[in-house]
Formats: structure tokens, C-alpha cells, sequence
């Protein structure tokens, strides 16, 4: 009677531990990104992806070329006025991130931090209207326009048999990331659009800026 006993509550807790991880697994937030990549599943270690499929060259560059249109048809409604960041993040924990305000089309502030280990800001700068540029670190003063371009022309026109390529594309259609990564390369290999965050002025996801801004081959 005992072990029959036992067996049963052993199955109601099996039932029950379950279902608690039902609920966790459906209340999970999901990426809010398309990723879209050179790589199969399991080879770019660092991806929640909602999208993870090997694709070819010419599917991301067409994806790129959707997301722009996109661009191209919200930039009015927000006056073509917003704030991205692009960072950097070693494995070893120093990094830096350099986030750049646009007004009207017109990239009106940059703001540059670089970490220690400590996570220790051991510089920073933020540049203004009259001397936008003049720092030597940080990222370079670019327009969502050049960030395509540049996704389009460098980081996608890498070779694809040596380097893995991977697209990021927000919910909204917006480009969110565009990177490519030497194939074997063990730590810090990633170049191109990383870390990448970008919201449009006046917008909700707006608040998550710091200060001072408030495959196949083809």
C-alpha cells in the first residue's frame, strides 16, 4: 500500500513539474529579431534566433534590400530622426559601445565609452553639433543610410566560404545587426554591425538610451 502510495505521488509531481514548465516555455519572450545567416544551426554559438537557417548570400543581400525599403518608408513619419548604438564586447569583458543621435538626417550628437574588465568606464566623450568627429574612438558618424550601405557593400561582400554571415532584422523591418565572422576563429572574430540597438526619436523603445541622449553561396 505504501509503495503504491508512493508511486502515485511521485506521478502527480512528475504531472505537476510539467505543467510549471509548460507555463515557462510559453511565457518565454521570444528574440524580437529575424536572423537570418551563412551558418546552420548550432554553428554561430551566440544566437536565440526566431529565424536560423542557412541561406545564401544573395537571400540576406535581398532581405537588406526589404529591410531598407522599410527604412525608406518610416523615416518621414519620424522626421528621419533617431538614436542608434553600436558596441563591442570582448570575452575577456573590456569593450566599449559608442551610440550616435540623428536629427532630421543630420547626425547631431555621439557619445563614446570604453570599459575595463570591471565593467569601469575608462573613457568617454560626447561630441556635439560643432565638433562632431573630431575624437579618434568610437564608431564613425554614420547615417542609417551609410549603415546599410556599408552593410550591403563590406560585411555582406565577404567571402561566405571562409566567413559566416548573418543579417538582423527588428520586428519592424528595421536592420538591427550585420556581421560576418572568420570561420575557426575561437574569440573576438565578429566585425561589422554588432551590438547594434536603434530606436526612433520620440518612440517608446527610445527610453533604453543612456545619457547624454535622452551557407550556400551564390
Amino acid at each position: 500500500m505504501l509503495l503504491a502510495v508512493c508511486i502515485v505521488a511521485i506521478i502527480l509531481a512528475i504531472i505537476v513539474a510539467n505543467f510549471f514548465v509548460a507555463i515557462v516555455v510559453v511565457e518565454e519572450e521570444e528574440e524580437p529579431v529575424l536572423w537570418f545567416t551563412t551558418a546552420e544551426l548550432g554553428e554561430y554559438w551566440s544566437s536565440r534566433p526566431a529565424v536560423f537557417d542557412k541561406q545564401t548570400v544573395a537571400y540576406l543581400q535581398a532581405k537588406l534590400r526589404e529591410s531598407r525599403a522599410v527604412w525608406e518608408n518610416n523615416k518621414g513619419k519620424y522626421q528621419n530622426s533617431y538614436t542608434y548604438t553600436r558596441a563591442f564586447s570582448s570575452w575577456v569583458g573590456f569593450g566599449h559601445k559608442t551610440t550616435v543621435r540623428v536629427k532630421n538626417g543630420v547626425v547631431v550628437e555621439r557619445h563614446f565609452e570604453a570599459f575595463n574588465r570591471d565593467n569601469k568606464i575608462t573613457e568617454s566623450y560626447t561630441e556635439g553639433p560643432k565638433d562632431i568627429g573630431t575624437h579618434k574612438r568610437g564608431e564613425p558618424v554614420s547615417t542609417m543610410e551609410e549603415l546599410y550601405e556599408e552593410c550591403a557593400n563590406a560585411h555582406l561582400k565577404q567571402d561566405p566560404k571562409t566567413n559566416v554571415l548573418s543579417l538582423r532584422i527588428s520586428q519592424d523591418g528595421i536592420l538591427e545587426g550585420c556581421t560576418y565572422r572568420s570561420i575557426g576563429c575561437a574569440d573576438d572574430c565578429t566585425r561589422g554591425l554588432q551590438e547594434f540597438r536603434f530606436a526612433w526619436e520620440n518612440s517608446a523603445s527610445r527610453q533604453q538610451y543612456p545619457v547624454p541622449f535622452e551557407g550556400k553561396n551564390n
